[in-house]
């Protein structure tokens, strides 16, 4: 029997591949669209976090994923809200603060939000090496606010980067972090 933990992975994984295999109209009616959103069409606000622009992309966001999850344990079941709140968040921050970005697709601003809260989770733990990583990320994050993309992430994903994404993502990993922090003294239960 698959731990509880480890669904939300399988499954994330299963419907990225699957997506990908989809022809590319059905894709594009998956992916974030600021003006489809505004006309309703809420499941892109979760469901553009599923959709690539191809293999190498589809590839490295699992395999942040994976590692992200290996690296700090977060494969519990609190996971699949997590990470619809990252979507969510992502996704509400290219609407309300990045108008210009008419569409968007992947898994790296929900990524960065899961870094950012896997760190501050560690830095009560670990604070010295959580507090050098956090301050990478949060360099990461500034680098590509003035300059662009990190020099080799458009080859590697073959397209486009949206560099807000990865902040409101961010953002949105210290938010629910808070959020979690806040809500620990009201639960009876273990928060792994």
């Amino acid at each position: 029997m698959l731990k509880q933990g480890r669904l939300t992975p399988l499954l994330l994984y299963s419907l990225c591949l699957l997506i990908l295999l989809l022809p590319d109209s059905w894709q594009q009616m998956l992916r974030y669209e600021n003006s489809a959103i505004e006309n309703g069409e809420v499941w892109r606000l979760f469901s553009a976090h599923l959709v690539h622009l191809g293999w190498p992309h589809l590839l490295l966001n699992l395999l942040a994923f994976w590692l992200i999850l290996e690296l700090f344990f977060l494969a519990n079941r609190r996971l699949t809200l997590r990470l619809l709140l990252l979507a969510l968040g992502t996704s509400l921050g290219l609407l309300l603060f990045s108008p210009h970005v008419g569409w968007y697709v992947g898994f790296s601003g929900v990524l960065h939000g899961l870094l950012a809260l896997a760190l501050l989770d560690r830095a009560l733990t670990s604070p010295q090496s959580s507090v050098i990583m956090l301050a990478l990320l949060a360099a990461k994050l500034l680098w590509e606010q003035l300059q662009g993309p990190l020099p080799g992430s458009v080859s590697l994903t073959q397209g486009s980067v949206i560099v807000d994404a990865h902040l409101y993502g961010a953002i949105a990993g210290a938010v629910v972090w808070g959020l979690e922090r806040s809500a620990l003294p009201f639960r009876n239960e273990d928060p792994e």
